[in-house]
């Protein structure tokens, strides 16, 4: 089940978050969507996803409390995310992230959100 898609006006790609732990990140050729797989360590549903206003990072937000930043390595034509935690993989929520934003004006700051009420 597709948690979240999110567009970015500059790029065109399209990113999916799904319950199954999926991240994709759509790209259009011509008249047709073609998948570019993201990596992502989590082991839970990712709930929503987003953009940064360059279109070159997503953040992610998860069921286990976790917020994720995914950036593309050409060489090998995939996103790879990683916690945003200082702490290897530890969530920074003690209940699920329901929202993960980048500040839209440097895109170095990621806010998010929680069922626990913290921000």
């Amino acid at each position: 089940m597709i948690t979240s898609l999110e567009w970015h006006p500059i790029t065109g790609l399209l990113i999916s978050a799904s319950a199954d732990r999926g991240v994709i990140v759509w790209k259009q050729e011509g008249s047709e969507f073609t998948p570019q797989l993201g990596m992502i360590k989590e082991q839970r549903a990712n709930l929503d996803a987003a953009w940064n206003m360059r279109g070159d990072k997503f953040a992610i937000a998860a069921t286990s409390g976790c917020v994720y930043v995914g950036t593309y390595f050409a060489a090998n034509n995939f996103w790879v995310a990683h916690t945003v935690s200082k702490a290897s993989n530890k969530p920074i929520h003690k209940a699920s992230a329901i929202c993960a934003k980048f500040d839209p004006l440097s895109s170095r700051v990621v806010l998010s959100s929680s069922l626990d009420g913290t921000v």
